[in-house]
């Protein structure tokens, strides 16, 4: 999870945050399909 240390940087570069928070959801996609794939 390299990019989560990229987001805490978005307030030096305002071109990153749109491309830190677009990585941010698809982590949390990613996170909810392992959370599923465990449950089964």
């Amino acid at each position: 999870m390299w990019w989560s240390g990229e987001a805490t940087d978005t307030g030096k570069s305002p071109s990153c945050l749109s491309r830190g928070q677009q990585q941010q959801q698809q982590e949390q996609e990613q996170q909810e399909q392992q959370q599923e794939q465990q449950r089964q």
